[in-house]
């Protein structure tokens, strides 16, 4: 929950409920159990309508991309959504391409390909007797919206992720649509971030006691609100929004799509005020959440500190993987996963745990500084300085390992870029413009981020030789 002061340009933000997103396994597939999530929110709505005695003025939802909710004529869930890294998907991106070329997706969309992006995700329901009942479908936020407010509709920044939006028309490409058999009626009307969609529906009125809140569209992709949040001036700035995915690249006024770019793998996703975040996929910090997952499993529960302590406690640059390698991608045991790809590129694989996550956060931090070198050749300059929003900014480690891999000045913070992003974007919606110029000047005064400097440049450029072999 957020209060703004206009007067002093502060934002106050308070953590009223937090809660967990994993998806559930069932009958071999991988869903999403969104009615939970559903309960989940109306219980933090409670709790804020009772620290601020029920005077809401907006509420709105962001959510990760690519995933959707497939609903009925009625308005009603079809089945529950499945989860990005279900299976379902395998071999699906083969298919799409005999009906519709990768350059030609490409052209129209300029997303990076990824067999976890909407349009493989929908060819593949669209094989299954549940699409011929989908009347509509609505991206996770905009399911979570539409359930607050009764509106459907398809906020323009997760839409962008979908690959199933032209990024040149701001709309969805209607082209690929009628190739791929999809159902022009699952599409929705597409509005930008700081959208007002309504008041909240009149059940949750009585339920929560909020009786004029409006229900307002921020930017739905987490990615778009924390980079909205980046605290960045005048620079030409890089921005690292990191977590169990880490989404790198810089912000553009225009899309970048060409040969070179799909060749890379780079993406053009859509943020405020239709800005592009030219940016790459790195898969995050999920190696070292699925490691402790697994570790308690053993019994064995450790802080991100802690962990963080026992790898500074091994030696460096022993042990290198690729996180974006398919082995990792959904494996059951994520420490095993690391220790096979060693030895399937000839290591010696890490044994304890302080080298298991050494070798993660080295591995990430050299996979930014390969992207950061991709990026640097696509633009045609260097950047000047690194923002680190998102959970990954409390990793010390990790911060001071980007600073040395890419020889850059990192600013880390706010780890909440997300939340505030999204609260701002509303903010502005009731003042008449949403500014990206605004809601930076804001996050710079009201939240200072942490500097990292380089040091001991020249053994991480040894290391990226090292790691590029291995690679």
């Amino acid at each position: 929950m957020g209060r703004l002061d206009w007067s002093d340009s502060r934002l106050a933000l308070e953590e009223v409920y937090r809660f967990r997103t994993e998806g559930t396994r069932l009958f071999g597939g991988l869903y999403w159990d969104v009615l939970r999530f559903y309960d989940e929110i109306r219980e933090g709505l409670r709790r804020c309508a009772q620290s601020c005695e029920g005077k809401i003025v907006s509420v709105g939802v962001d959510s990760w991309g690519v995933d959707y909710a497939p609903l009925d004529a009625r308005g009603e869930l079809v089945s529950n959504p499945r989860h990005y890294r279900d299976s379902r998907t395998e071999g699906v991106m083969e298919e799409v391409f005999r009906l519709a070329s990768r350059e030609e997706i490409f052209s129209y969309t300029g997303i990076q390909f990824m067999r976890i992006n909407t349009i493989f995700q929908l060819y593949a329901m669209s094989k299954i007797p549940v699409a011929s009942i989908t009347d509509s479908i609505l991206m996770m936020a905009d399911f979570f919206n539409y359930l607050l407010s009764g509106r459907m509709v398809s906020e323009m920044t997760l839409a962008s992720t979908t690959q199933i939006y032209d990024v040149f028309k701001h709309d969805w490409c209607w082209p690929l649509i009628e190739k791929l058999g999809f159902n022009p009626r699952w599409f929705q009307k597409i509005v930008p971030p700081g959208t007002i969609l309504g008041e909240l529906a009149d059940h949750l009125k009585i339920e929560l006691g909020l009786r004029e809140t409006l229900v307002t569209a921020p930017p739905c992709h987490d990615t778009a609100a924390a980079v909205a949040a980046t605290p960045a001036g005048d620079k030409k700035f890089l921005f690292i929004s990191s977590g169990t995915w880490c989404l790198m690249g810089a912000e553009l006024s225009e899309p970048l799509v060409n040969e070179n770019v799909l060749r890379a793998g780079f993406t053009n996703e859509v943020g405020v005020e239709r800005t592009i975040r030219f940016l790459k996929n790195i898969t995050g910090f999920w190696l070292l959440q699925e490691c402790l997952r697994q570790w308690k499993l053993g019994g064995i529960e450790l802080s991100y500190g802690e962990l963080a302590r026992e790898a500074q406690n091994c030696p460096e640059f022993r042990y290198f993987v690729n996180p974006d390698d398919p082995i990792f991608l959904n494996p059951q045991n994520m420490p095993e996963a690391i220790q096979n790809y060693c030895k399937r590129t000839g290591q010696e694989p890490p044994r304890k745990r302080g080298e298991v996550v050494r070798c993660i956060l080295e591995s990430l931090a050299l996979r930014h500084r390969e992207v950061y070198e991709g990026l640097k050749s696509l633009l045609g300059h260097s950047l000047e300085e690194v923002y680190i929003v998102g959970g990954g900014s409390q990793n010390e480690l990790f911060c001071q390992y980007i600073a040395d891999a890419l020889n850059l000045p990192v600013y880390a913070g706010p780890t909440e870029a997300t939340a505030i992003g999204n609260i701002l974007t509303q903010a502005c919606a009731f003042h008449g413009k949403v500014s990206l110029s605004t809601i930076r000047k804001i996050v710079r005064n009201s939240f200072k981020p942490r500097l990292y400097r380089p040091e001991d440049v020249s053994r991480w450029d040894e290391a990226f030789k090292r790691y590029k072999e291995v690679i």
